[in-house]
């Protein structure tokens, strides 16, 4: 039905993606990009499949069974993935679950790329593919469009008013 919301709190996950090759990205967006993602989670209370290395601890990016698992086992149909890099594991990630029947979400402005000039041809490879491109705005408003209970809205709501989080100025960095 026209103007339903694609986004439900009850139906949607969060995925931070990472790879090592992301030296090109500037850490501290980089960062600012993950936490943005987990504080919109948090606000929706959302579940997370984390799949940054933790601190110290090399990880190269594959995409296998396991990870899939993880996937499947958030129980969640419709999946927002976030972090870098958006030419390798945010496009892959995407891709991948797109092909397991998931609904995918890439809010534009909580990914990060290593080659900028090349952004709009990435996201338009995942929406070709049935993915959804929007912004984090975006994905906070329609998480609350098919919020009906009023004490669970409070914390999407704070967002908005806080002009969710951050945005970049323009030549491209994060103010």
């Amino acid at each position: 039905m026209a103007g339903e919301p694609l986004l439900y709190m009850a139906a949607t996950a969060l995925v931070i993606v990472d790879e090592p090759s992301r030296e090109a990205v500037h850490n501290d967006y980089y960062q600012k990009i993950s936490d943005a993602g987990l504080v919109i989670a948090h606000a929706g209370a959302l579940p997370v499949l984390d799949l940054r290395p933790e601190e110290g601890l090399p990880q190269s990016f594959i995409l296998d069974d396991s990870l899939n698992d993880q996937i499947r086992a958030m129980k969640r149909r419709a999946l927002i993935v976030c972090g870098a890099l958006l030419e390798g594991a945010v496009t892959q990630v995407s891709l991948n679950a797109l092909m397991d029947g998931y609904d995918v979400f890439v809010p534009a402005d909580l990914v990060a790329a290593g080659d900028p000039e090349y952004i709009t041809h990435f996201l338009a490879r995942i929406t070709s593919c049935g993915g959804n491109v929007l912004t984090s705005r975006q994905v906070v408003l329609e998480l609350l469009s098919g919020l009906k209970e009023r004490d669970k809205r409070s914390a999407l709501e704070d967002l908005l008013r806080t002009h969710l989080l951050f945005k970049k100025n323009r030549k491209g960095g994060v103010v």
